[in-house]
Parts: C-alpha cells; structure tokens; sequence
C-alpha cells in the first residue's frame, strides 16, 4: 500500500468484514512503521487503534524449492492477533511481534523459521533451500533438530 488513502481503504474494509485477497507483506499489516510515515502525525495513534481492533491474524506463505526437486512446498508464518499483538500495535512497538511470535506457539502463531525447521524436519525441504527463506539462518539446525 503506497498512499494514504489506499490504507484507509484498507483499514475500512478490515473494520467492516471485508475480505482481502492476500497478506501482501510478510507481517507488514502488523508492523504498519511504514505506513505511519504516510499518515500525518496527529492520525498515527488512531490508525494503529484502528489495526490493532480490526485485525485478525496475517498470514504469510513463501513456496520452496521441494527437496526431491518435484515442485514446491508452502511453508506458512501465522500471526494471531492475541490481547499482546493489539497492544504491541497500539503502543508502536511492533519491533516485539517476532519476539511473541516465537513465545507464542500455543496460540497457533508460527514465525517462518519455524515453519522452515518442520518442512525440514520432515525431509520435505534440503538445509540449503530453507535457509534462504528464514530470518536467522544460524539457528536453522538447531530448530530443524529438535
């Protein structure tokens, strides 16, 4: 979403049901840093009132390279928005989501490094394709292990 008046459309469509036809950027509905950049300063706090009340989850997919080199494989990062996300969004602080996304399993959410270790874990997808895909390649192993 590019300008003002894109996001609010946007924002109107989340708060009366509407569906949207994707999660264009990874998170980025929840992490809105950008988007406060195109609303002036006196509306900010209100457009993340406005996400924070009106989201759902989003949802986030990346296909991969299937390690037997017979197509490919989605791997889905999920973000719930739980009582911690709306605050998180509220107050600004949206540089914590990854940090709850990872604490927050039980909830159903599922950071892409995740969902990356699993696919590897179940042989579905080789070490090198994942670690294109995750945030913290290092840690790949670790979490494909156990």
């Amino acid at each position: 979403m590019r300008d003002v008046e894109t996001i609010s459309a946007a924002l109107t469509a989340a708060e009366t049901g509407i569906c949207a036809r994707d999660a264009a950027h990874q998170r980025r509905a929840a992490d809105h840093r950008p988007h406060r950049r195109r609303f002036p300063p006196h509306q900010q706090a209100q457009v993340r009132v406005q996400l924070s009340s009106a989201l759902q989850a989003v949802v986030s997919q990346r296909l991969l390279q299937r390690a037997d080199g017979k197509g490919r494989v989605a791997a889905f990062e999920v973000l719930v928005a739980s009582s911690a996300v709306r605050a998180i969004i509220r107050e600004g602080k949206t540089h914590q989501l990854q940090s709850v996304m990872e604490t927050s399993l039980r909830d159903g959410m599922v950071t892409m490094d995740r969902a990356v270790a699993d696919l590897i874990r179940a042989g579905l997808v080789s070490v090198e394709e994942g670690s294109r895909y995750v945030r913290n390649p290092a840690n790949l192993k670790g979490l494909a292990e156990g």
